[in-house]
């Protein structure tokens, strides 16, 4: 299953803009006082290990984050582009989500396990893919076909981070930071193609704050920002995972398989 991208539109800079990889160990080897690679290794672990394992925790729960991002334009020049986004879970197998965009286009995805539904509210069409299995596998399908990993999506399955295991070169615990009024813990994460900043509640509650991607291999080192407002651990209504599409809307047929 792939999904195209002119059903999603404005949405594709979101997704291919979420990549969650980094190059951020070589500050740490540089310095005189830095602790051990592998000790630094350790704790950035654990403290992703923690989060991972709070939000596999979580059973059924509705998030907000807000995303900025570099998009090329036509002639080459970079813009900066705003995005508001609405995730909603309810594991093992719901998932929603709407991505309102500052140039006013809107997308919805609606999975009940046994369906995916994308909804162009802009050009009132839509899409019905058939998808039985569980919101991380539909996850994993999603970044598999699309080559990318987007970590909007990553932060609803119960294992965000396993797919990047293999591509980790190196990473660091950077300590503890204050958002606002939150005490946060500070991870750099190096994979090949980006630097990456995660910061992580402290305490009971070890949920992600903000994500900070800088594209190292891409023309102007583009960024992704993605700041969550908030997470909420609630019993959802069932009809917030059935896809509600206007009559009348403009039905696109495509193959599973593209």
């Amino acid at each position: 299953m792939r999904f195209t991208f002119p059903l999603l539109g404005g949405a594709r800079p979101l997704l291919a803009a979420a990549l969650f990889a980094g190059s951020l160990g070589t500050a740490a080897a540089q310095s005189d006082t830095a602790e051990p690679a592998d000790t630094g290794m350790a704790e950035a672990a654990a403290a992703v290990q923690a989060m991972s394992d709070y939000l596999a925790g979580l059973s059924s729960f509705e998030f907000e984050a807000s995303a900025l991002f570099d998009e090329p334009a036509l002639d080459g020049v970079p813009g900066k582009r705003a995005a508001s986004v609405h995730v909603a879970v309810d594991r093992p197998d719901r998932l929603f989500l709407q991505a309102r965009f500052d140039d006013g286009s809107d997308r919805k995805v609606w999975f009940d396990g046994e369906t995916v539904t994308l909804a162009n509210l802009s050009t009132e069409t839509y899409v019905e893919l058939p998808f039985e299995g569980d919101v991380d596998g539909l996850v994993e399908a999603i970044q598999a076909r699309l080559g990318v990993t987007m970590p909007v999506l990553m932060f609803a399955g119960s294992r965000p981070f396993d797919q990047l295991e293999d591509n980790v070169i190196g990473a660091r615990l950077v300590g503890e930071r204050v958002l606002g009024d939150d005490v946060t813990s500070l991870v750099e994460i190096e994979t090949i193609d980006a630097r990456s900043l995660l910061w992580i509640a402290d305490g009971t509650a070890p949920l992600p704050e903000r994500l900070v991607v800088t594209y190292v291999r891409e023309p102007g080192d583009p960024e992704y920002v993605l700041t969550f407002t908030g997470f909420s651990e609630t019993s959802l209504p069932d009809a917030t995972f059935e896809a509600d599409v206007p009559e009348g809307w403009s039905r696109i047929e495509l193959n599973p398989e593209e």
